[in-house]
């Protein structure tokens, strides 16, 4: 006599194997998909005059600090008014820039926006 094959149900299948989940330490902490961070200006390869001063304005969910960095230099500290994060960019030397924003929340989940290139010319 032959043995028929059958198909195991979604059910069965999910009770032969037990599924793991990993837990997050704090160092993985990730901001929430409601979360975000944006460069609103200057837009993407914007050219700026040189010789003016350029404030950099960033948008970001609700969180304790905005920093900025330029060409992959240090992150520095964005001042919160009305609403919007702003950092003063003063005495710029000619040249193509590329600006990243990093948020960071109380709770330590952080969030880096996409890059933003602008030329001062």
């Amino acid at each position: 006599m032959r043995k028929i094959k059958t198909k195991k149900t979604m059910a069965e299948k999910s009770e032969a194997k037990p599924v793991k989940i990993a837990k997050k330490t704090k160092t993985e902490k990730k901001a929430a998909a409601e979360d975000f961070i944006n460069i609103d200006f200057p837009t993407n390869n914007e050219e700026i005059p040189i010789g003016t001063g350029y404030t950099i304005r960033i948008s970001a969910s609700l969180c304790e600090t905005v920093q900025i960095s330029v060409n992959d230099g240090e992150w520095m500290e964005c001042r919160n008014a009305s609403g919007y994060w702003w950092f003063d960019w003063d005495e710029v030397e000619p040249g193509k820039y590329k600006i990243y924003a990093r948020m960071k929340k109380a709770d330590g989940t952080e969030a880096v926006s996409k890059r933003r290139l602008c030329k001062i010319a």
